[in-house]
């Protein structure tokens, strides 16, 4: 006798016994059954992996059916880099057959197990540089449907954050080509609230003043320097010196040496605030130097196609001795992006060179009003705080002639040869103005190459994200995600995250030319300056996830070269730590969580070399603490439902760096499509 049975594919992850998605695949085939008269059904449940959390199929069979070695095999989904190796039981012991069947009196649930197939490390890499000769919807036509998914509102941010092209040739598109204009349009974006506070504590917000511009088309670089400023730019009250109060903390004795582009150009902090509903873009990708953004108390903020740069001076004094940590780049806080109090913000295709301090750094992400901090989220928000970054660029500084670092340190060698006997410019009685990179020519022979790609190139810091242990609980509130971008010489954060929840995807770090660079500067041993004058450092710090105070990770589908630590928790050193004393922190979550999926890790740069993907999830304690974790923090999803966020659209890995490095930056070739959300 003969039974028939279908096969019904369904994405839901609870165990229910039948499966309810329309998207179905029906297949028929013909089974020896042990009954004549079966009618009870059971089924054969299919997971995902073996945690038996996801359910992929549920195959419905009568009871008493028998099946062979051969169906199971029809049931294994094929999977791209990976053969199928054997099926496991809920009990995680393997499953098999038998050559003489299995007879299904009951439910079934197995999951299959892959072994990954090795791929080259230069195969891994290959890419051809590309130069689109299409623009706008033309040139998004050529595009595989993976590409347009990937540059869709992303992430966090699907379904967030608002079409902007039905702003386009209405009063609340603007077009800004200089400083006054640009800083004009953010001060017109601007909502204003009246709160009242009610006697129950509660309170309640009238919107009195909505704002009158969406979307502010920026169509020429613009030099965001403090020094720029009109007395009428100043007067729009969203700008601040990002430099002044720094400086006026450790140059007290005028030891800090500043650079000449600082003379000239300055500094600024631009605050958006108090804003919601607001695209920042520019169709052939305009650049804004020498300052950056304050994003408080918004939402729905888009940030696309724009390049930041010349935010960096080398950091030296004309003392031995200053009042500040030379080395340390923690005198100036400058930022391209400080985001606090903040709902959904997207930030895309964007270009990023080199910052003082971090590129993008998130605090107090918590955007939920109350009566102490009405200002913080008035649109009724409910404390979320959805950061994405996608297909952006990463690139530090670059040792181009002609670019403002090289430059720069052009200018500090100069100054240094002039305390060089054998040099043309010596001058006995001349005191160098940069004693830092002097002692690291003098004593530790270093050449002006290595401290340029060295020290000078590489960036420090990228992301800082969450607060302190006493932010505990808002910092649970951080969901920030990081897809299709490309970083390259960053030697730490990247990012860090306290307590929230990060989620990287086809992205690629690629540090190998500052990790070489490192290792020269290593054995010269310039790491050990501070022994020489305690208030110099050279660190020297390759490190890449930093994570803590309950955060969780995951990585999906990354490659990540030339990184000596891929995973840190540094919030503590020990249990006697200032950070922790009177904690009220349980040894759990002081933990991070973090868990690999074709995560390709290594620091050996043969591209001959075979190299295969990470896969575990383990505790993350903080750093030599010498307490034990009783019950340690293993990974989960920061959901109601324990279940992932989002289901992303991966590359294959073959595909993964050409179609990686084709869309991470600016893009004149999306153009004025960067107005919409979706692509198709």
């Amino acid at each position: 006798s003969t039974s028939t049975s279908t096969s019904t594919s369904t994405s839901t992850s609870t165990s229910t016994s039948t499966s309810t998605s329309t998207n179905t695949s029906t297949s028929t085939s013909t089974i020896t059954s042990t009954s004549d008269d079966v009618t009870e059904k059971v089924y054969v449940k299919i997971y995902e992996d073996s945690s038996f959390t996801k359910l992929l199929k549920s195959i419905e069979y009568d009871k008493g059916t028998k099946i062979y070695t051969a169906d199971l095999d029809n049931l294994v989904t094929e999977k791209e880099g990976f053969e199928f190796d054997k099926w496991v039981g809920s009990d995680g012991n393997e499953f098999s057959i038998g050559t003489r069947g299995k007879t299904l009196n009951e439910d079934l649930e197995i999951s299959p197990i892959y072994t990954e197939i090795p791929i080259r490390l230069g195969t891994l890499l290959a890419h051809t540089p590309t130069t689109p000769t299409l623009s706008g919807q033309e040139y998004i036509d050529t595009l595989d449907d993976d590409v347009k998914a990937n540059l869709s509102t992303p992430g966090f941010v699907n379904g967030k954050i608002s079409d902007f092209s039905i702003y386009e040739n209405t009063s609340a598109y603007v077009k800004v080509s200089n400083l006054s204009q640009l800083l004009n349009a953010l001060v017109n974006a601007k909502e204003t609230y009246t709160t009242t506070y009610n006697e129950d504590g509660s309170l309640t917000q009238n919107l009195t003043k909505e704002g009158s511009v969406k979307v502010i088309e920026i169509t020429a670089d613009i030099d965001l320097g403090y020094n720029h400023m009109s007395s009428s730019d100043l007067s729009t009250g969203i700008v601040d010196n990002f430099c002044q109060k720094q400086l006026a903390n450790i140059n007290k004795g005028a030891w800090a040496t500043m650079s000449s582009m600082w003379e000239e150009h300055g500094v600024s902090q631009i605050k958006i605030e108090g804003t919601s509903n607001l695209l920042i873009y520019s169709k052939n990708g305009a650049k804004l130097t020498h300052g950056g953004f304050k994003i408080g108390s918004c939402t729905d903020i888009a940030i696309r196609n724009l390049e930041f740069d010349e935010l960096w001076q080398w950091e030296d004094a004309n003392t031995t001795n200053p009042n500040f940590k030379v080395g340390d780049c923690d005198s100036f806080a400058w930022a391209y992006m400080k985001v606090s109090n903040c709902g959904n913000v997207w930030i895309d295709h964007c270009s990023f060179g080199k910052a003082f301090d971090g590129i993008i750094d998130i605090s107090s992400p918590n955007y939920q009003a109350n009566a102490g901090v009405a200002f913080r989220a008035p649109y009724g928000a409910d404390g979320q705080c959805n950061i994405q970054i996608s297909n952006c660029d990463f690139h530090s500084g670059t040792d181009d002639p002609n670019g403002y670092i090289y430059k720069m340190m052009e200018e500090v060698e100069a100054d240094y040869q002039k305390t060089v006997p054998s040099s043309a410019t010596y001058d006995e009685d001349y005191i160098c103005q940069y004693q830092y990179y002097k002692a690291l020519r003098d004593i530790y022979n270093l050449t002006f190459d290595e401290i340029l790609h060295g020290i000078a190139l590489p960036h420090k810091k990228a992301f800082l994200c969450g607060d302190r242990e006493d932010y505990y609980e808002i910092n649970k509130t951080l969901n920030l995600g990081i897809s299709g971008c490309t970083f390259k010489n960053i030697e730490d954060r990247i990012p860090k995250v306290r307590g929230g929840f990060c989620y990287m995807y086809n992205s690629i770090i690629d540090n190998r030319e500052y990790y070489q660079y490192r290792q020269a500067i290593i054995d010269k041993g310039a790491k050990n300056i501070g022994n020489v004058y305690s208030q110099f450092k050279c660190a020297m710090v390759s490190q890449c996830f930093v994570f803590g105070l309950d955060a969780d990770f995951y990585s999906n589908n990354n490659i990540i070269l030339g990184v000596s630590e891929l995973m840190k928790n540094n919030d503590s050193d020990s249990e006697s730590s200032p950070f922790y004393k009177n904690s009220t922190l349980t040894n759990e979550q002081t933990c991070a969580g973090y868990k690999y999926v074709n995560t390709y890790f290594t620091n050996d740069f043969d591209l001959d070399k075979d190299i295969t993907s990470a896969y575990e999830g383990y505790p993350l304690a903080p750093d030599n603490d010498a307490r034990l974790v009783s019950n340690p923090k293993y990974f989960t999803w920061h959901t109601e439902d324990g279940l992932a966020p989002f289901e992303p659209v991966v590359y294959k890995r073959t595909e993964l760096a050409q179609k990686v490095y084709d869309n991470s930056g600016t893009s004149s070739a999306i153009g004025e499509m960067f107005l919409y959300n979706i692509y198709e």
